[in-house]
This record gives C-alpha cells, sequence and structure tokens, in this order.
C-alpha cells in the first residue's frame, strides 16, 4: 500500500489565528471566570455577615444582661455575757425559756493492784554461828557448869564466840579402863557481824578459866565450819516509797474511772472536772515500812460519781442567749459562737446542777441593702470603691467582680447585683 506524506499540516487540523495588534503581538486570550468560584465566594462573605451579626448580638445581650459579685468583708467585734443555768436529770426537763438542760448521774467502780520498787537501804548484818563439843577431862572427875554467854576463843583467826545458855559438862568416866572426859554439844555465835567470823574448824579456848587449874583440862572444838556472818547493803520499804505508790495508784485509779466515766456518758452528754466526785480510795500495801524488800505490791479501789450535761442543749441555750445580747444595728457570727461552763453548785443526791454559762462571740455590722443598692447601682468599679470607702466605714476591705469581663459597670436592676459578707 502507498503511504502518503504531507509537509504541512493538514488543512482540517489549522485553526484560525487572531490577527495580529499594531504592536506586533497577539492578543491576551480572555477567559469568562467559573460558576464554582462565584459560588464559594458568595459563601464566605455571608457566613462572616453571619458570624459578625452574631458577635455583635451576644456582645449586646450580654452587655444588657450583665451581672456584679461584691464580696463584703466587715470588722468583727468580740463579745462576751454569762448566764447562770440549771441541770436537771429529770427526763424532758429541758427548757430554752427558763435555762435548764437534762443532765445524767454516772457512777464507775475502779480497782488496781501493782508493784513498786524500794528505794530505802539499810546494812544488814548476821552473826556466825556454829556447833562446838566442850570436852570436860579435869581430875578427879567432876562436872562443871558455865554460866549463860561464856565466851570462847578460836585458835583461828582469834575469833571470840559466846554461848546465850546455861552449860551443863558432865565429868570425866571410866570406859573400857579408859578414862574418857565428859563432853557436850552447844550452839554459840560470834560476838560481832562480819563474814571474818566464818571460821573453818578449829580448836577452842575459855578466857574465862585462864590463870586456873582448869584452863587445860576443859576445852572445845568444831568439827564443822562456821557460817551466817555477813555485812552488806540491802533494800528496804520506806516511807517515802510508801507514800509515792499510794500516790501513784490513787492517780491511776482516777484516771481509769474517769475514762470509764467518758465511755459510758451517752451521745451529746459531755463531763467536766468539776462535776466528777470522788470518794476516799482505799489503799493498801502488803510490805511495811522498813521491810527489808527489793519490791512491794500495793492494791486499791475507788468509787467516782459524776453529772453529765447535754452538750447540745448547753449550746443552743449559749446560742439563744448570746444573740439577745447583740445591739440592733449588729448580728452575730454564728460560727465564732463558743462557749464553757463551770459547776457552780452540784447536788448528785438531789440530781440537780447550777452552771455559770460563759458564752463568746464576734459581732458585726449588717449594711442597709436597699440603700447600698441605690447608691452603687449604675457606676463603675472605681465609683464603687470610693462609695464603699467614704460611707462604710466597718467594712475591712471589698472585691467586686463583673460579668461579662470587658464590662465595668455595676447593672441599674438590683436583681443583678449580688453581695456576699464573708466573715473570719
Amino acid at each position: 500500500m502507498i503511504k502518503k506524506f504531507f509537509d504541512i499540516i493538514p488543512p482540517a487540523k489549522i485553526k484560525e489565528r487572531p490577527a495580529k495588534t499594531v504592536s506586533g503581538a497577539y492578543p491576551a486570550s480572555k477567559k469568562k471566570p467559573s460558576l464554582r468560584k462565584k459560588r464559594s465566594l458568595s459563601k464566605i462573605l455571608t457566613l462572616a455577615i453571619a458570624l459578625l451579626l452574631f458577635f455583635t448580638g451576644l456582645v449586646l445581650f450580654l452587655s444588657f444582661n450583665s451581672k456584679a459579685t461584691i464580696v463584703l468583708m466587715p470588722y468583727e467585734n468580740p463579745i462576751e455575757a454569762e448566764k447562770m443555768v440549771s441541770a436537771s436529770s429529770e427526763t424532758g426537763s429541758f427548757s430554752l425559756e427558763k435555762g435548764i438542760v437534762e443532765a445524767k448521774i454516772l457512777k464507775v467502780e475502779e480497782t488496781d493492784i501493782d508493784r513498786f520498787s524500794s528505794t530505802g537501804e539499810k546494812t544488814k548484818k548476821g552473826k556466825a554461828h556454829g556447833v562446838l563439843r566442850i570436852y570436860n577431862k579435869v581430875t578427879p572427875s567432876r562436872s562443871i557448869v558455865f554460866r549463860a554467854n561464856t565466851r570462847f576463843l578460836s585458835s583461828e583467826n582469834s575469833r571470840m564466840f559466846i554461848c546465850p545458855q546455861k552449860i551443863y559438862i558432865p565429868g570425866s568416866y571410866i570406859k573400857d579402863k579408859k578414862v574418857m572426859p565428859g563432853t557436850v554439844d552447844v550452839e554459840v555465835e560470834a560476838v560481832e557481824p562480819g563474814e571474818s567470823y566464818n571460821i573453818a574448824p578449829s580448836k577452842f579456848s575459855i578466857p574465862g578459866l585462864a590463870g586456873t587449874s582448869l584452863y587445860y583440862s576443859v576445852y572445845a572444838e568444831s568439827k564443822s565450819p562456821f557460817s551466817g556472818g555477813f555485812t552488806k547493803k540491802v533494800k528496804v520499804v520506806s516511807e517515802k516509797d510508801i507514800s509515792g505508790a499510794k500516790d501513784i495508784l490513787q492517780k491511776r485509779l482516777f484516771t481509769k474511772a474517769k475514762e470509764d466515766l467518758e465511755k459510758k456518758a451517752p451521745d451529746n452528754f459531755s463531763l467536766s472536772e468539776e462535776s466528777i466526785l470522788e470518794s476516799s480510795p482505799q489503799i493498801s500495801c502488803q510490805q511495811k515500812i522498813g521491810d527489808v524488800s527489793d519490791s512491794f505490791f500495793c492494791q486499791g479501789s475507788t468509787t467516782i460519781q459524776a453529772m453529765a450535761f447535754n452538750s447540745f442543749q448547753l449550746n443552743e441555750l449559749a446560742k439563744n442567749f448570746i444573740l439577745s445580747k447583740a445591739s440592733p444595728d449588729k448580728k452575730i457570727n454564728e460560727k465564732s459562737i463558743s462557749f464553757h461552763y463551770d459547776v457552780h453548785h452540784m447536788d448528785i443526791q438531789h440530781k440537780k446542777a447550777e452552771l455559770l454559762l460563759k458564752v463568746s462571740a464576734k459581732t458585726y455590722k449588717e449594711i442597709d441593702r436597699e440603700s447600698f443598692f441605690s447608691k452603687i447601682k449604675g457606676k463603675s468599679i472605681g465609683d464603687v470603691k470610693k462609695i464603699i470607702f467614704e460611707n462604710y466605714p466597718w467594712i475591712k476591705s471589698s472585691k467586686i467582680k463583673v460579668f461579662p469581663f470587658w464590662s465595668h459597670i455595676i447593672p441599674k436592676d438590683k436583681n443583678r447585683i449580688y453581695v456576699q459578707i464573708v466573715l473570719e
């Protein structure tokens, strides 16, 4: 197949060109704006106008509906007052008008025992003692009698001992054709206390026979060591120990009994030290003053009674009383009300008491809100602070907040002005 070639653009493909301008350039082509772009610009403009109208309306609405909060902190002055009130254990006896509160009679018995250390000291002494066998070799044979407290001198360390009893020593006798000395065993003790008299077995002479013919015929000896001699410091129970132990036990008994009373008291009932009566505690100690002992035991018992008073009713009385004492132009800060009472007189037997109620509180001067609103409405924050400073000297400090935040003018409508009194 024969192919045809063209060296120029086919006639169907040729587009007419616009005529050249005088300068020889072709004129710029003119394009029409698209419909989509026109619609987008229209929406943006509409949204901007809507937002402007919304915010303008919001600002106008908030401005016309503004509100102000004014916090005032007044000076507070203390006030105190006293009043006699009665207490009775009769059920339903409470009376705000007559000043009577309910009371409860409580009773507790308590016992305790404890061991205490002895602090007294003394020197304890003991005399050595032992058994002597006395020999009688006197010839011709005869018995010998020594009086009580006859002395015996040991050959071991030359220690002196005595026999507190009268001594009878039989004479010698014949046994198996041998002369046997008469003997007797006696108990002796040292003339002085101390360990030096605890001697080993020893021979003994009788100083009272010195210079007589009997000195060498009558003698004694011990078969076993002597013991019991000593000198040492020991603990004893002193008068101060007994007195101190009784004081400790008495205080402990009272404290434990008081704790039991407080646990026994009904809810909303309170005790005071003055409303507690203690009977004489019974305390005794096993050891006596001067007894040798490192420690000693004491035991005791006590009974206490008390009147508990209804604290809720006392609070109501105190509040009612102090409110009546405030001057007409002042108010009581009820949170500051406090009270305590002294028991002026108490008769547990008749279940009655008289209390001196002491009440304290803080007062402050209230503002006339209508007058205050008339002075500040429509004023600027600065003007309001000046008005408070010049017209209300009893106001210690103030805080002012206006809504919306860009507004500095107090609303004219008093219903949109909120005044708060803040107390300490």
